[in-house]
């Protein structure tokens, strides 16, 4: 009896000791480090925290910059980001106005038709600012600018080269766009296809518009202005959000563009157009115009070597032809999110599973999307029943 006393003395002080020292060793968390402040970005930010891993995201810029860009917002964007993030989708579906109808006219402001067109709108704007209310400040780090990266043989940690510093991480992650420096390191560098269109774009506050006659049925109307070329159009529409938003595109050489006023520059290349776009874009800041060519890449044969990959416009830019990209990206990020769990032994086989499931879809809307843009500047009235045949399917997506 004696003897059993003492073992069990000893046992019970083993087991406190050792789950006691287990209490004060917290379990090392696996590091994602995510290039690029992107909505695919930032949405990956949120989705993989939310899955257990120690995320910093990483942006060249200085700060966050508003992008006033109009952004359809899809039902397949819409399910894919409630599983991301609830509480931002709340946000966006508070900052989006349903549209039903496109009134377009000419160039000499005769009417040519009306489009009964039903599709959500939003802002690039709001969902930014909705993602970054999920995110803890000290989660993202800006004006560090990355370079390379390189991959330890033996323990396979990853090491990051920024300008001004490296860090070592387990996951990295591309999210840096159309001009994905992680990509390049990858791959090598990756055409990038311009489609002989530039596109311009502001956003202003509706209540900083002072010419209210241009506010006139644009809750649930847009109002457009084409001319006989294909491909050239203004539009002007309210957005959601309380903000109102241009988006022109022209058959026109981006590298031409001069950068001292966008605002006067934009002027000059609809000067033909009615009076009114002129007051329209007098009524928005130069400082919240952008200026892209519209252009894509060939998607990516992979996207990922070992446990580094790419996501979004990273791995698969594709033009604004069906208004996918957002939603696509928030595609990737809820089936990433899916796949992804925080087990060192598994992260590039469950990436693999991810890019598997996600490639046969997004090549077929990325195929659709340049078809459609091509398509646009060949003819001024093309047959848009069949795309939207296409998106009808396309946003009947739910995310695993």
């Amino acid at each position: 009896m004696k003897y059993l006393f003492i073992f069990f003395y000893i046992y019970n002080a083993c087991s406190f000791h050792i789950i006691n020292n287990l209490a004060l060793k917290p379990i090392q968390k696996l590091n994602v480090t995510i290039i690029g402040a992107s909505i695919s970005g930032l949405s990956t930010g949120i989705a993989l925290s939310k899955n257990g891993f120690n995320v910093n995201i990483y942006d060249k810029a200085h700060k966050i910059r508003p992008s006033g860009s109009a952004i359809g917002f899809f039902n397949n964007g819409r399910e894919s980001l409630k599983k991301i993030s609830s509480s931002a989708l709340k946000d966006i579906n508070q900052n989006t106005l349903h549209k039903t109808r496109n009134i377009i006219y000419d160039i000499n402001n005769n009417l040519i038709k009306i489009e009964n067109n039903e599709f959500d709108l939003t802002s690039y704007l709001c969902i930014q600012k909705a993602l970054l209310k999920q995110i803890p400040s000290n989660m993202i780090h800006l004006n560090h600018t990355f370079t390379n990266y390189s991959i330890d043989s033996n323990t396979q940690n990853i090491n990051v080269v920024f300008k001004d510093k490296n860090i070592n991480t387990d996951i990295l992650i591309g999210a840096d766009g159309i001009k994905s420096r992680v990509r390049d390191c990858l791959f090598g560098i990756k055409n990038i296809y311009y489609y002989d269109k530039s596109i311009f774009r502001g956003i202003v506050k509706k209540e900083n518009v002072a010419n209210k006659d241009l506010l006139l049925r644009l809750e649930t109307d847009s109002i457009s202005w084409i001319e006989e070329k294909a491909g050239n159009l203004f539009t002007w529409r309210e957005i959601g959000g309380k903000y109102m938003s241009f988006t022109g595109t022209k058959m026109y050489n981006n590298n031409r563009i001069k950068k001292y006023s966008k605002k006067a520059e934009i002027k000059g290349i609809f000067y033909d157009y009615p009076l009114i776009v002129n007051d329209i874009i007098s009524e928005v800041d130069d400082n919240a115009i952008h200026i892209s060519g519209i252009n894509d890449i060939n998607m990516c044969d992979t996207w990922h070597k070992n446990n580094v990959m790419l996501i979004g416009d990273a791995a698969h830019a594709m033009t604004p032809g069906l208004g996918m990209g957002a939603n696509v990206a928030f595609e990737d990020v809820a089936e990433l999110m899916h796949y992804l769990k925080p087990d060192k032994s598994s992260i590039t086989e469950n990436i693999n599973k991810w890019e598997t499931s996600r490639k046969e879809r997004v090549k077929e809307i990325h195929s659709v999307s340049r078809e459609k843009t091509i398509d646009n500047n060949k003819n001024r009235n093309i047959n848009n029943k069949h795309y939207r045949k296409f998106l009808d399917n396309v946003v009947k997506y739910r995310p695993p």
